[in-house]
């Protein structure tokens, strides 16, 4: 397998409904940092017909009312998956332009820190924030958009037509 295709619709489902598109594009943008973060964060969930864990090896999925302490995943996503999918859909352009914009998005989440001052966004560093938080979503939602990236199912040619 070398990347997610069409039997894998569903994997692309649930890695957008358990992490944004922000944070998929920092996973795209750079996996061998973002991988172990993400799985150090022990991130879990659960709610709207699912259950996730991200775990040492991938993204495990219990379906439905089912929770990880009822069994096996219903779905499993490998980091191996994900970074097939990646290195197939990740150029370097969108690389450089993510961590850019993403390095900018980090300095206007910040903001000005003076030692001892508290720090409030005026309403145009809101916005600032907002724009980069739209753009970062713009860059990263191709990747991970089943219609550009998920290969069709392969068609079956008949040739006594």
């Amino acid at each position: 397998m070398h990347a997610l295709d069409h039997t894998d619709l569903h994997y692309l489902h649930y890695l957008r409904k358990t992490k944004s598109l922000h944070s998929l594009g920092r996973l795209a943008a750079s996996p061998d940092t973002e991988i172990p973060s993400i799985v150090a964060s022990q991130s879990s969930g659960y709610g709207g017909g699912l259950a996730y864990e991200y775990r040492r090896r991938g993204l495990s999925i219990w379906i439905g009312t089912r929770r990880p302490w009822d069994g096996d995943p219903d779905r499993h996503v490998t980091w191996t998956q994900v970074r097939r999918h990646v290195s197939r859909y990740a150029t370097s352009e969108f690389i450089d332009t993510f961590r850019a914009t993403d390095s900018k998005w980090c300095r206007a989440m910040a903001g000005d820190q003076t030692p001892g001052v508290l720090h409030r966004r005026t309403d145009a560093q809101r916005q600032t924030v907002a724009e980069l938080e739209t753009l970062l979503r713009l860059l990263a939602a191709p990747i991970w958009d089943a219609a550009t990236t998920i290969e069709d199912e392969p068609q079956q040619l008949d040739l006594f037509a």
